[in-house]
């Protein structure tokens, strides 16, 4: 394959790629980082504190689906 050395090596083409999109999708809030911050900063920690282990859980479960 072109970018790939071997079975457990990343090119370096393919390494700058991938981390340049991973640092794009943790600095860019999307809308779940949204609504836990308004909820955070109107209801505080604690109460927000379900928000956040729903999205979390909801995300792993669409992960597990598909795949």
């Amino acid at each position: 394959m072109f970018f790939i050395y071997d079975d457990k090596h990343l090119s370096p083409s393919l390494f700058i790629s991938y981390f340049l999109f991973c640092l794009v999708m943790t600095s860019t809030p999307g809308p779940n980082n949204a609504l836990v911050l308004i909820s955070g900063a109107r209801f505080g920690l604690l109460k927000t504190l379900p928000l956040i282990l729903g999205i979390a859980f909801g995300v792993a479960f669409q992960l597990m689906v598909i795949g």
